[in-house]
């Protein structure tokens, strides 16, 4: 996402071919998968039929048949076990930054983002 400067929003109207408010259909959502090796030169992407409508079918939580944006978004949600207690803020720069919360070591966090590292 980051080569073409995408946000999760202009993806999913680009894979729903600008007609956000009916979803991704599967058809539409396998087709697109499909096509990802060759659009990303990433042939580790390449999955089966099978694959692809499993991906499907794991993303439609709702069982509509078809994906709405927050299950879309699901697809970028990352986990991480926090191996070292940390402080949550409101910025990156800890230095100009508000303090939000503490978690503790062990606990499980979710964010969109990934994480970042201070260079």
């Amino acid at each position: 996402m980051k080569a073409k400067e995408l946000t999760h929003e202009s993806l999913f109207a680009e894979v729903a071919g600008g007609d956000t408010g009916a979803g991704i259909t599967k058809d539409i959502f396998v087709g697109h998968l499909a096509k990802l090796p060759a659009a990303l030169d990433r042939e580790e992407i390449a999955f089966s039929e099978a694959r692809r409508e499993a991906i499907f079918a794991h993303l439609d939580k709702d069982g509509d048949a078809k994906l709405s944006f927050g299950e879309f978004k699901d697809l970028f949600l990352q986990r991480f076990k926090v191996t070292k207690e940390i402080t949550v803020t409101d910025g990156f720069d800890v230095a100009k930054s508000k303090s939000l919360c503490k978690v503790a070591d062990g606990e499980l966090i979710e964010t969109l983002h990934g994480s970042q590292t201070d260079e």
